[in-house]
């Protein structure tokens, strides 16, 4: 195996990311249990032998153990083993956080670079060590958010393999990874909407048949939320006066909550265990400002979703679909305390961490301060003379980021270019000068204009 093979490769940037995340997290491991370590590790009989075991997935629970703060059944599986394994030793509990996010941040860097963000890399960077994951590493009780999160990145991964391939194993696998994510923390209930979020930044037709498969995600994730909304009202309490907001005021504080967490992952300072918990006043126009906000700013990234607008939606639409459940408008135990949480935005905060690199990747290579800008490849050059020539010519790629890389890079340097698309169902090359083909279409699809490739250079 040479340093230059794949799993070499990641294995090496797996161990480089966990030596420096120890290092990083090293103060934080004292030996000590925090808040809520004590209830749910330390003190919990569910966690001890086998009939605590299978009490911790029986629904409804069975009055024999003091309940579970969510149904969370794969998590606290998890922690029945790592008591058996590790003890009472919170450090290595502490330290399987720590490998857990170092995996995640692998994931998250081939997830980045296969969607086609630029810097991919510095953005796994800033997400490894950004300081509103403290909360989910450093505490033990948050270690729910690492576990959904592996399964979360590798549920995304196999379906993004199963867009290319149409092979029915990455399909199940997919959906089969979805399901586990949402037994470790159901607040992932939204990945088919991440999913049909990048169906548009593809620019897959959105029709019946296109949208088919996302059906058993979405049912999927339809029946944990109604089962979390239950359990939560039902069993771990959620009622009573604090719970009692109308829609209007869900509505009001939802905007006000995305503003407060959005400022925490651009600036993260004054960082709290517990923030204040807020009130709203409903007859007051401003306390619906930062929804009109919202509302204005996706609007105008969907009138230019065919531009600049299409990354900037992916990575906005992906922050305010994963803060969607934790944002205010279902009632959830934890806001009783605050309506925000750095824990709540761990797998959030990636969609604006990825497009703030993105974009600042963009502008540095089209000002010309990164070497490899300064002028078109010679590639795009021989593209250039095509579409002079009025010759179409074809870019065959077999993965979404090379061609999203493809046409980042035409439309910078030939702005004038018109760029036609094969994809799927979509045969677009009329009329274009540079036509993008993903392999594995045109492999596997035999309907394509009989003219095509003889049009198509």
């Amino acid at each position: 195996m040479t340093l230059d093979s794949r799993p070499m490769r990641y294995s090496l940037f797996f161990v480089a990311t966990l030596l420096v995340l120890l290092a990083a997290y090293a103060p934080s491991m004292q030996g000590e249990f925090l808040a809520s370590d004590f209830r749910t590790l330390v003190h919990n009989m569910q966690l001890v032998g086998l009939r605590g075991l299978r009490s911790i997935w029986l629904l409804p629970p069975s009055g024999e153990f003091a309940p579970m703060d969510q149904y969370q059944p794969l998590t606290y599986s998890l922690w029945w083993v790592e008591r058996r394994v590790f003890g009472l030793d919170p450090r290595l509990y502490q330290v399987t956080s720590v490998a857990l996010h170092a995996f995640n941040t692998l994931l998250v860097w081939r997830l980045l670079a296969r969607v086609g963000v630029r810097g991919a890399g510095v953005a796994a960077a800033i997400f490894a060590l950004h300081p509103l994951h403290v909360e989910s590493i450093a505490w033990i009780y948050e270690q729910k958010n690492p576990f959904s999160g592996v399964a979360f990145f590798l549920s995304l991964h196999a379906y993004l393999n199963w867009r290319h391939e149409r092979l029915s194993r990455w399909y199940v696998t997919a959906l089969v990874l979805f399901g586990v994510s949402l037994l470790f923390k159901a607040s992932v209930v939204v990945l088919p909407a991440v999913l049909l979020l990048h169906a548009v930044y593809e620019r897959d037709p959105l029709t019946p048949r296109s949208l088919a498969p996302l059906l058993p995600f979405f049912a999927l994730g339809a029946g944990m939320a109604m089962l979390t909304i239950w359990y939560e009202g039902s069993v771990t309490g959620a009622s009573g006066h604090l719970y009692s907001a109308g829609v209007l005021e869900r509505f009001g504080r939802a905007g006000w909550v995305t503003g407060f967490n959005v400022g925490k992952v651009l600036l993260p300072i004054d960082l709290a265990f517990l923030y204040p918990r807020w009130t709203f006043d409903t007859s007051s126009a401003l306390a619906y400002l930062p929804n009109l906000v919202i509302v204005v700013v996706l609007v105008g990234l969907w009138l230019r979703r065919e531009s600049w607008g299409r990354p900037a939606l992916l990575g906005i639409g992906w922050y305010l679909c994963l803060l969607f459940p934790v944002a205010g408008f279902f009632d959830i135990y934890y806001h009783q305390f605050s309506l925000v949480a750095d824990h709540f935005q761990y797998l959030p905060s990636l969609g604006l961490i990825a497009l703030i690199v993105h974009g600042a990747t963009v502008v540095l290579e089209r000002a010309q301060w990164v070497g490899a800008a300064r002028r078109p490849p010679a590639a795009l050059m021989a593209l250039n003379v095509l579409a002079r020539w009025k010759k179409c010519a074809a870019i065959i790629v077999h993965k979404d980021f090379l061609l999203a890389q493809w046409r980042e890079r035409i439309e910078a340097f030939l702005p004038d270019a018109k760029i036609g698309l094969v994809q799927q169902n979509v045969c677009d090359y009329e009329g274009k000068d540079i036509v993008l083909c993903m392999l594995h279409s045109i492999v596997q699809r035999r309907t394509y204009p009989a003219d095509f490739f003889a049009r198509v250079g």
